[in-house]
């Protein structure tokens, strides 16, 4: 559940469930700030290589240190929206520029 250094910190299970899109509430049950936040695709630092195999949690430490993905920050919480950092990598993507061998 919730322990040293999940990125969770002493939230409430109410709270870590709103946030995990997995567990997430029926629309219409939470508040217009509440909806607002679910409907962006946000997931908790530490759970984002759950849905990313490509990325590290320090990776993302890092890159977010630098401010160079976008990120939300919700007390000590920092959170990632996915489709932010799919179009980080989108727009890190190199095409070849000849056809054929080496």
């Amino acid at each position: 559940m919730c322990g040293i250094g999940d990125g969770l910190g002493s939230r409430s299970d109410a709270y870590r469930r709103a946030l995990d899109p997995v567990h997430r509430p029926l629309a219409g049950s939470t508040s217009r700030v509440g909806q607002r936040l679910m409907a962006r695709n946000l997931v908790a630092l530490k759970r984002v290589p759950q849905h990313r195999s490509w990325t590290t949690e320090r990776i993302l430490r890092r890159m977010v240190a630098e401010k160079r993905i976008p990120f939300h920050k919700v007390g000590g919480l920092v959170l990632i929206d996915l489709d932010d950092l799919d179009a980080y990598t989108e727009a890190g993507r190199v095409t070849p520029t000849r056809q054929g061998g080496v």
